[in-house]
C-alpha cells in the first residue's frame, strides 16, 4: 500500500496557494502531488484454520462421544504509519499474529457439548510513552554536549559541583552513542551553545504484548425441559523484546554519564543537576517500562472471568406451559488499579511492580422470564414470544475504585451497573 503525502507539495509563494478572492490554487503548475510516494509500506497476512472430527467408529470404545479437533492461525497488520527504529531503520506496520488449538466433546444425542481453547497472541506495537522519554533524556543530557554552554556550566558550578576535568571531558561519554547521535542527526549549532538534533520520521520504540489463555465452553440438556451453560476463561499478558535498543542506550551510555556528571546542573542558569532533571522527565519512566520486560502484566486485565446461566422452558402439558425462566451469573477477577511507590538504590522512587494494587472482583445476577404462545396472523401461523430481562438483579450501590494513589488512597471511582429491566416482544413467521 502506497501512502501519499500533499506536504512536499508547491505552493504559490507568500499566500499558500491561495488567490485574493481567498480562494485556494490547485492547478497543477502550482499544486500538485509528488511524482511518488513519501511512504511506502506493505504487509503480507495470511489465515489457516482446520477442524478435524473423529469418525464414529474409532469412538465407539468410548461411549460413542463425539470428538473434534481445531487449529488456526491468524495474522493482521495495520498499514499507514511510517516507523523507524534507534538505528534508522525503516519497520514493517504494527502487526499481530494469534493461534487457537483445542478439541470439542459431545455426547451421542448432544446432551452435552464442550469446547476446550488454548490461544497465544502476539502483537508487535510501539509504546508512545518511550518515544516522550527518550526525547526528554536525551535533550537534557546533549545540553552539556555544546562546548560554549559547558564551559559557562564549568566557570559556575566548579567549586559546588566538582572537578572541572569531569565535565570537561563530558563529550567523550558519548563515545559508544555514535550511533544514536546520528539517527538523531545531533550537530552542535555554530555559535557552540547548543546542539540541534532531527528524530528520523516515524521514531519509535517497539514493544511487543504476548498474551496467553485458555477458555471452557458448554451447553448441558439436563432434562427435555431444563438447559444449563457456562464459560470460563483465563488470560495473563505481559511485555516482551521492550525496547531493546533504548535499553542498550541507557545501559551503554545514559547510566555511566549520569553517574559521572550528574552531579552537574543541567545549564549555568539551573540549579537542578542533570540527573534529578533526566530522571524526573522521562528516564525513570523508561527504566520502569524496560524493567517489567517479560512480567506478567496480569493486574492490568482481569485474570479469570466466569459465567453461569441455566433456563427451564415449563412443559405443554404442564399448567405453566409456554412459560420459561432463568437466571444468569456473571463474576470477573480483580484487577489491578495502581501500585506502591518504593525507593529503589538505582531507580530511586519507582512503582512497585511486584506488589500491585487491586481492586474488588465483581459479581452480577442475571435473570428473566418468558412466554411463549401460538398465534396466527394474517392467516399464517407463527409465535408470539414476550420475554422480560432484568440486568443485575441485586442492584450493588457500592462505589468501585479505579484508581489507587501509592499510598494506598482512592481518588477516583465508578458508580456500578445499574439494574435495568428489558421487556422484548416479538413474532415468529
Amino acid at each position: 500500500m502506497d501512502v501519499w503525502s500533499v506536504s512536499d507539495a508547491p505552493r504559490v509563494s507568500g499566500n499558500n496557494g491561495a488567490g485574493s478572492a481567498n480562494l485556494r490554487n490547485i492547478s497543477p503548475d502550482v499544486f500538485f502531488l509528488p511524482s511518488s510516494p513519501t511512504f511506502n509500506s506493505k504487509s503480507d497476512a495470511s489465515n489457516l484454520g482446520i477442524v478435524a472430527h473423529a469418525p464414529d467408529n474409532w469412538m465407539e470404545n468410548f461411549g460413542g462421544i463425539g470428538l473434534s479437533l481445531h487449529w488456526a492461525d491468524a495474522e493482521n497488520a495495520q498499514i499507514g504509519t511510517e516507523r523507524t527504529n534507534l538505528l534508522g531503520e525503516k519497520l514493517g506496520p504494527v502487526s499481530g499474529t494469534t493461534e487457537e488449538k483445542g478439541f470439542t466433546i459431545s455426547s451421542p444425542e448432544n446432551r452435552y457439548s464442550i469446547r476446550f481453547n488454548w490461544y497465544e497472541t502476539l502483537q508487535i506495537q510501539d509504546d508512545s510513552g518511550l518515544t516522550g522519554s527518550f526525547n526528554a533524556a536525551i535533550g537534557r543530557i546533549l545540553v552539556n554536549y555544546a562546548p560554549v554552554t559547558r564551559q559557562r556550566n564549568i566557570e559556575t558550578n566548579l567549586g559546588e559541583f566538582g572537578d572541572i576535568d569531569d565535565l570537561a571531558n563530558y563529550e567523550s561519554a558519548f563515545a559508544n552513542a555514535q550511533w544514536v547521535l546520528d539517527t538523531v542527526n545531533a550537530q552542535v549549532t555554530a555559535d557552540g551553545e547548543g546542539v540541534d538534533r532531527t528524530n528520523p520520521t516515524g521514531l519509535t520504540f517497539p514493544t511487543d504484548l504476548k498474551s496467553e489463555g485458555m477458555e471452557i465452553e458448554g451447553v448441558a440438556n439436563i432434562t427435555e425441559n431444563w438447559r444449563l451453560f457456562f464459560n470460563i476463561a483465563k488470560q495473563e499478558v505481559s511485555s516482551t523484546n521492550t525496547a531493546p535498543l533504548f535499553a542498550r542506550f541507557i545501559q551503554e551510555t545514559v547510566d555511566p554519564l549520569l553517574d559521572r556528571y550528574g552531579k552537574f546542573s543541567t545549564s549555568d542558569a539551573q540549579v537542578e543537576s542533570i540527573l534529578s532533571w533526566t530522571n524526573r522527565v522521562g528516564l525513570i519512566n523508561a527504566k520502569t517500562v524496560i524493567a517489567s520486560d517479560g512480567g506478567i502484566k496480569t493486574n492490568e486485565v482481569r485474570k479469570w472471568r466466569w459465567n453461569v446461566g441455566t433456563n427451564y422452558t415449563f412443559s405443554q402439558d404442564s399448567k405453566m406451559k409456554g412459560w420459561n425462566i432463568g437466571g444468569a451469573v456473571r463474576w470477573q477477577d480483580e484487577i489491578g488499579i495502581g501500585r506502591p511507590v518504593i525507593n529503589d538504590p538505582d531507580l530511586g522512587f519507582v512503582p512497585d511492580l511486584a506488589n500491585p494494587i487491586f481492586g474488588p472482583d465483581e459479581m452480577i445476577n442475571d435473570g428473566w422470564i418468558g412466554w411463549v404462545r401460538p398465534l396466527q396472523l394474517a392467516g399464517h401461523d407463527g409465535q408470539w414470544n414476550l420475554q422480560l430481562n432484568i440486568r443485575n438483579l441485586f442492584d450493588e450501590d457500592d462505589l468501585i475504585p479505579v484508581v489507587a494513589n501509592p499510598d494506598l488512597t482512592i481518588p477516583v471511582y465508578r458508580i456500578p451497573a445499574e439494574r435495568t429491566w428489558e421487556l422484548r416482544s416479538s413474532y415468529r413467521f
